[in-house]
């Protein structure tokens, strides 16, 4: 998202009604539970140091599912 659309978006949050908020907070969280997730899995990606089925230092992390990292080779 770029700055003018946070700006553009952040202007419309005040003509919310109550029950718009109330929507809003809920996709929010949802989307928060989303970042997390994938910021503790790049964080435990980075850690690896070594292939979890084999042991080896020399691998290469392959493999995407969902935007994600998820396979070794």
């Amino acid at each position: 998202m770029t700055p003018r659309e946070l700006k553009r978006m952040m202007a419309a949050v005040a003509a919310l009604s109550a029950d718009e908020i109330e929507t809003v907070k809920k996709a929010l969280s949802v989307r928060e539970g989303q970042v997390v997730k994938s910021a503790v899995e790049q964080a435990r990606m980075a850690s690896v140091r070594a292939c979890p089925h084999c042991g080896s230092v020399r691998f290469v992390k392959d493999g995407h599912a969902n935007g994600r990292q998820w396979a070794f080779r």
